[in-house]
């Protein structure tokens, strides 16, 4: 490792001390040590075999490593619209209509791009580096084009949008930790259709209220999507995926929120977006103005996992995408929805509505319901997207036995954080990326829980490579 001098050696051990599971396990740690805030740490990993064969991690090391700054926060930067097809759209400057991303910079400070990394991948953080001098000014929006031409300019990146959906992050410099500063999912799209968040997504929005992304009929490049019109009149409303009892309890309303009534006959509905035609809505269906339809498991033959999964509704073309969201971990009971019916804005609800108007959102969060008399509140995840550590946040109103733990996607157990009592306030759990043997977590989705005897709380995370 090295903080700005030459790289001095840190031995590995197998000894069950190091972060490296048992002893003799094979599994070989090392303990990098506590620097002060704002020190820049560079590290590379060596091994040498009984034969002498040496390999190292990375590849090329130590021309190349991997790097953290202690404390480091990711500046807040959103994803705010792509147009995955752009076929009548805004031009380049070779006159070529090309797919396109925007970044959008809520804060209020200027912040430099030259150095970070856009990807579409979240398992290649380091897919292509933005170069210097892209800055985006306080409030501002910045364009790209994804065409795989970056001989054309340092906003054309080297990555190429899917029509059928996709995933985009943008991440922080190497030695900054490669740290997730945005990332963001969308479904299948139509030709010259954009998603985006309406209204931008800042940080304004009030607590326990979200934004989600819509799709948008007129994209706004390099602009604010506010004002910008909806493609679909009929959209995902609210979804229940779980509850204390069991039986039915996975289902998902449409709404409309146009003006006049909808033949949506032919439409389909789906929780895997590379297979959106799972559940497709019978012929001459209509959805009258203002109106809800909802549809449960036994109907659609698939339920909706509890642990995040996203829930996909497609034309009767089969292509074009009229709703897509990405949602996290569930809580029993609890529903999640637009608010009010229809709108950009999303919450959860103690008393989910089913086929009737969303009323005023009783919890608070993105991981469940919070009532003013929750002991537990206010669970945070930051950074988010992380790597290598992220910091989980939360409050006590009153000492409490606690138990944190982190989950895969499959809700297997991951990681321990802590189990026993905490006083009343502000308390600060780190996960450092690593398993309860102290192998290094593959790069992926995890959920971070908390829970008391009375409450508890779920945060999905992404921990990128």
């Amino acid at each position: 490792m090295s903080t700005g001098a030459a790289y001095a050696a840190t031995p590995m051990a197998d000894d069950g001390l190091h972060g490296d599971g048992a002893t003799a396990d094979g599994v070989f740690g090392a303990t990098i040590p506590a620097q002060p805030h704002g020190t820049l740490v560079k590290y590379y990993a060596v091994a040498t075999d009984a034969v002498g064969q040496t390999d190292t991690w990375p590849d090329t090391a130590p021309a190349d490593y991997r790097a953290y700054t202690v404390g480091y926060v990711p500046p807040r930067l959103v994803v705010n619209e792509i147009v995955a097809s752009n076929l009548a759209g805004p031009v380049d400057e070779m006159g070529e209509h090309e797919d396109w991303i925007e970044i959008h910079n809520p804060g209020t400070a200027a912040i430099d791009l030259g150095g970070m990394y856009l990807t579409d991948d979240f398992g290649n953080p380091d897919k292509w580096e933005i170069p210097a001098g892209q800055t985006i000014p306080a409030g501002g929006y910045l364009l790209f084009w994804a065409d795989e031409q970056t001989v054309q300019g340092p906003r054309h990146a080297a990555v190429k949008l899917s029509a059928g959906g996709e995933e985009i992050a943008i991440c922080g410099t190497r030695d900054l930790g490669n740290t997730g500063s945005t990332a963001s999912k969308f479904g299948p799209v139509a030709a010259d259709v954009s998603v985006g968040y309406l209204p931008d997504d800042d940080a304004s929005i009030q607590a326990g209220v979200f934004v989600a992304p819509e799709y948008l009929a007129t994209p706004t490049p390099a602009a604010s999507n506010d004002g910008a019109d909806l493609y679909s009149m009929v959209c995902i409303n609210e979804f229940h995926t779980t509850s204390a009892g069991g039986g039915v309890d996975d289902w998902v309303e449409l709404y409309n929120r146009g003006g006049s009534p909808l033949d949506i006959g032919g439409f389909y509905l789906s929780d895997n977006r590379t297979d959106n035609l799972k559940y497709q809505i019978p012929a001459g269906t209509i959805l009258g103005a203002g109106q809800f339809v909802s549809f449960d498991e036994t109907v659609l033959g698939f339920g909706f996992s509890s642990l995040g999964e996203v829930i996909v509704l497609t034309a009767a073309d089969g292509a074009s995408g009229l709703d897509f969201h990405d949602y996290a971990a569930q809580t029993p009971d609890v529903s999640q929805g637009r608010y009010p019916d229809g709108a950009g804005l999303w919450a959860r609800f103690a008393a989910p509505t089913r086929g009737a108007t969303n009323t005023a959102p009783t919890a608070v969060g993105d991981g469940g319901a919070a009532p003013a008399a929750r002991t537990l509140t206010a669970l945070q995840v930051a950074p988010n997207p992380f790597n290598p550590r992220t910091e989980i946040r939360f409050a006590l109103g009153s000492e409490q036995v606690v138990t944190a733990t982190v989950h895969d996607a499959a809700g297997r157990l991951v990681r321990t954080l802590h189990r026993g009592p905490l006083a009343a306030g502000p308390a600060v759990l780190v996960w450092d990326g690593d398993d309860d043997r102290g192998a290094r977590a593959a790069s992926g989705v995890y959920f971070a829980r908390v829970f008391t005897n009375s409450s508890q709380e779920i945060r999905k995370m992404l921990l990128m490579k």
